[in-house]
């Protein structure tokens, strides 16, 4: 699959975004907030949230492809270690449709792949990662 095109900021944070899930999230918003929120039988789940605005707290990343407009994608710096690396995808089948997250920093993902739990060197803190 091939990745769209990425700023410095999403570089120095190899964080990639596939043609398919970034023609999703552009028909939907221009802005999107991308961070993990504690939930799901594992821990995290991940969500891609439309937003207004850029964030205060967070980096931002900007996806264009082709003459395409720019799609701003912002993330929490609470969240910003977990996502270090990740691949966003989008897939359309009978059974799912749906992102899929491609994570070198998940150490264990359920069953239906809805919530992940981490590796421990992306946080000091046992308590978060369970």
């Amino acid at each position: 699959m091939e990745n769209v095109n990425r700023d410095a900021v999403a570089d120095a944070y190899n964080i990639n975004m596939s043609i398919t899930a970034y023609d999703v999230l552009k028909s939907k918003c221009a802005h999107v907030h991308f961070y993990i929120k504690q939930l799901g039988c594992n821990g995290f789940s991940y969500v891609l949230e439309p937003i207004n605005e850029s964030l205060v707290d967070g980096v931002v990343c900007t996806y264009k492809h082709e003459s395409d407009s720019i799609l701003q994608m912002s993330i929490s710096h609470s969240s910003l270690l977990f996502l270090l690396g990740v691949r966003i995808h989008y897939v359309s089948s009978d059974l799912y449709s749906g992102f899929v997250f491609e994570n070198p920093n998940v150490k264990k993902m359920c069953h239906c792949g809805q919530s992940v739990r981490f590796k421990k060197s992306c946080s000091s803190s046992n308590d978060i990662l369970g």
